[in-house]
C-alpha cells in the first residue's frame, strides 16, 4: 500500500509523532533530570497534545522504556550478525558484543542512564519484564555462541556453556553499571577492563 493512501499517512505521522516523544524525552530529562520533566513539557517539546502524549505513553517510565526498546530494536541487526558470525574468532566477537555494547549506550547521556537505573528500582511494574527478558534473550543468544564455537572446536568440550554464559554477561553488565556510575571514567578504559576480564575467562578453554 502506498504511503500517500489515508492509512499510510496516518502510520506515518504515528511514527513520526511517536519519534518526536522520544527525543523529546530524551533531550529534557538529560538537560533537567527525569523527576524535574513533566508529561506537559514533554507533550509541548515535541509538539503533540497532551491528550496525545498520554494515548502514546500513559507514564513517564513508560516513555523512558520506549527509549530503551527503539535503542534495541535500532541496534538487534548488527548484534544478530556479530553473534552469528562464526568466521570470527570468540575473543574477538566477544570484543564486538562489548564495543555494541558501549555504542548503544552512548545514545544517551550518563545522566539519563543513571535515571534509568532508578526507575528499575522505582518503577518496577513497567520495567521488570523488560528486564527480564533482556537477561534471558542475552544469555540465551550467548550460550548458542558458545555452542556453535563447541562444535567447530574453537572452544573446549566440557565447559558448562550455561555458566559461562552467565558469567561472560555478569562482566559485562557490571561493566556497563560502571559506566553509568563513574562519569569520570572513560568508555575506552572501562572497555578495555572487561576485555581483560573476559580473556582471562575464555583463554583456558579456547
Amino acid at each position: 500500500m502506498s504511503n500517500n493512501t489515508p492509512t499510510g499517512l496516518r502510520a506515518r505521522k504515528k511514527l513520526e509523532s511517536r519519534s518526536a516523544i522520544l527525543d523529546a524525552t530524551s533531550e529534557l530529562i538529560e538537560r533537567r533530570g527525569y523527576d524535574a520533566t513533566t508529561m506537559r513539557d514533554i507533550a509541548d517539546a515535541a509538539g503533540v497534545s497532551h491528550q496525545t502524549l498520554y494515548n502514546y505513553f500513559p507514564t513517564k517510565a513508560l516513555i523512558v522504556h520506549g527509549l530503551l526498546m527503539a535503542d534495541r530494536e535500532r541496534f538487534a541487526g548488527r548484534m544478530n550478525r556479530l553473534l552469528d558470525d562464526d568466521s570470527t574468532d570468540l575473543l574477538n566477537v566477544l570484543d564486538g558484543v562489548v564495543r555494541l555494547a558501549f555504542e548503544i549506550m552512548n545514545q544517551h547521556d550518563r545522566a539519563l542512564w543513571r535515571e534509568v537505573v532508578s526507575l528499575f528500582f522505582r518503577e518496577e511494574r513497567e520495567f521488570f519484564g523488560m528486564l527480564s527478558q533482556n537477561y534471558d534473550t542475552a544469555q540465551a543468544r550467548l550460550r548458542t555462541l558458545f555452542e556453535r564455537a563447541q562444535t567447530r572446536g574453537a572452544l573446549r568440550s566440557g565447559v558448562d556453556l550455561a555458566v559461562l554464559a552467565q558469567t561472560v554477561y555478569a562482566i559485562v553488565d557490571f561493566a556497563i553499571l560502571q559506566f553509568i556510575a563513574e562519569p569520570d571514567t572513560t568508555r575506552a578504559t572501562i572497555r578495555k577492563r572487561v576485555n581483560a576480564q573476559l580473556r582471562l575467562l575464555i583463554e583456558p578453554y579456547v
